[in-house]
């Protein structure tokens, strides 16, 4: 399923699916939320883009990847 936003979160699980992870003292990945970001637009709480994100995410989580 391709999706317009949160391709990163996706690759985030699939990566954490197949490979041994381990944890580092330093920060490994910030989120920071400006204005002109997809995720600072009102498409991406889309009533029908939405539920297909968390789907995936709920998903994932049923089945151990996160």
């Amino acid at each position: 399923m391709a999706l317009p936003a949160s391709g990163d979160t996706g690759l985030l699980l699939a990566a954490n699916a197949i490979s041994t992870g381990y944890f580092i003292t330093e920060v490994g990945l910030l989120y920071r939320k400006w204005p002109g970001q997809m995720t600072s637009q009102a498409v991406h709480t889309d009533e029908t883009e939405w539920p297909a994100r968390m789907a995936i995410i709920e998903g994932c989580g049923s089945v151990g990847v996160i």
